[in-house]
């Protein structure tokens, strides 16, 4: 077998380079297709910065925050918003995701996150989160709560955060 250049055809007058760049090609588009179909699936679409509030939400007083931020092993950082979330409806709670607005200096919004309320399952010897829906929030129950935003903010001003509940799921 010998090396062939661009354009050339093999013994059996396949072009090489085109089926790669063919197969290549294929692969890209399932794996787009793939992305946003679990896109679709999971939600993970951003918000508007006017969002409307869930119409449970304000049943679900959000109180107690506390912000830290550690480096991850990709050079970045996670900011981490923890808090404490109390059930005052009539329903149990199986599932929420908050709306993260982050400001600068001029109060404009430089960073907006719709991120899945998780819940505080253990705290030592780390902390380990859940999902609601593995522990639901029954009614007149406090939970404690942790939010994570992946990435830097660079033009952040250290405040915390606008957090509200956007998408309430109940039984």
């Amino acid at each position: 077998m010998s090396w062939m250049r661009a354009g050339e055809k093999s013994e059996g007058g396949i072009n090489r380079v085109a089926l790669v760049g063919a197969l290549v090609a294929v692969f890209a588009g399932v794996f787009v297709v793939l992305v946003a179909v679990n896109h679709a699936r999971h939600g993970t679409g951003i918000a508007p910065v006017n969002a409307a509030q869930d119409a449970y939400a304000p049943k679900l007083p959000i109180t107690s925050l506390k912000m830290s931020e550690a480096g991850n092993m990709a050079g970045g950082k996670e900011t981490y918003i923890e808090g404490q979330i109390t059930n005052n409806g009539g329903a149990t709670v199986t599932g929420a995701t908050a709306q993260v607005l982050f400001r600068n200096s001029a109060h404009e919004v430089v960073r907006n996150e719709s991120v899945p309320v998780r819940l505080i399952r253990t705290r030592t010897p780390y902390t380990d989160i859940q999902e609601i829906s593995a522990a639901p929030i029954k009614p007149g129950e406090t939970r404690e709560f942790q939010l994570i935003v992946e990435q830097d903010i660079p033009e952040w001003n250290g405040e915390y955060p606008e957090v509200k509940l956007i998408k309430v799921e109940t039984k």
